[in-house]
């Protein structure tokens, strides 16, 4: 993640707090309430949370996004990212495979996810 550049104090971001079990849900745009010369200011009075600027541009603040696409491309990962997988792994122990195909397949995942070939078979 990469915050954009025009955050500002009455702009939004996004904030996660678990609400129930529809997980798009759990996401809220958030107001900018204030900043200090490093951190943003969520909220007012006793309840305010302070993000840190670098951390949110870095993508590391916890519970935080910065943009829409981002949460949507978060609510992706959510809904998808174990199924497809546990469906790499059913594809790789699956008795009656035909190794050729598989093989192939797993070769374009392992292209797309950066992997490595350590020059096994």
């Amino acid at each position: 993640m990469s915050a954009p550049e025009n955050l500002r104090v009455g702009g939004f971001i996004w904030m996660f707090r678990y609400v129930g079990r529809d997980y798009r849900k759990n996401w809220s745009k958030v107001e900018i309430t204030g900043e200090t010369s490093r951190s943003w200011l969520i909220g007012r009075g006793h309840d305010t949370k302070k993000i840190s600027k670098a951390d949110l541009k870095e993508g590391v603040v916890h519970s935080f996004l910065a943009t829409e696409a981002e949460v949507d491309a978060d609510c992706y990962l959510n809904a998808h990212g174990r199924r497809i997988a546990e469906a790499v792994q059913w594809l790789c122990s699956h008795e009656s495979r035909p190794a050729l195909k598989v093989a192939a397949k797993l070769r374009q995942i392992a292209e797309l996810v950066g992997y490595a070939d350590l020059g096994a078979p």
